[in-house]
């Protein structure tokens, strides 16, 4: 079943949030993880005050169109994304990120 439209303004406020919070966000194709997997690249962030976030697409467009500084990635919003909002520390954030891949050797970075 759908998600109602009040859920979904819910998750296009949480997403703005998380955007005007960030300092730097990435676009990562998850297609192939599984569950226990992306929980283990969250748990990854959450030290660095970052999160991961699986949204729709049509979602982080909306959300992104109505901010100049996240236009860019428009471009980015096909396929299969997980979005990584870099907050606090960007760079032990994108180390955990990279021990993740590492790890997983599955994940590819999308850039624009």
């Amino acid at each position: 079943m759908g998600k109602t439209k009040e859920q979904k303004q819910e998750m296009l406020a949480d997403i703005k949030q998380n955007l005007s919070e960030s300092q730097l966000a990435l676009v990562v194709d998850y297609h192939g993880l599984s569950v226990a997997e992306i929980t283990d690249l969250r748990r990854r962030l959450l030290p660095t005050g970052s999160s991961c976030t699986i949204a729709k697409n049509t979602l982080m467009g909306i959300a992104v169109k109505e901010d100049a500084n996240w236009q860019p990635m428009e471009q980015l919003l096909a396929g299969s994304n997980a979005f990584l909002f870099l907050k606090d520390d960007i760079g032990g954030a994108i180390k955990a990120y990279q021990e993740f891949q590492k790890t997983t050797k599955k994940q590819n970075l999308r850039v624009a």
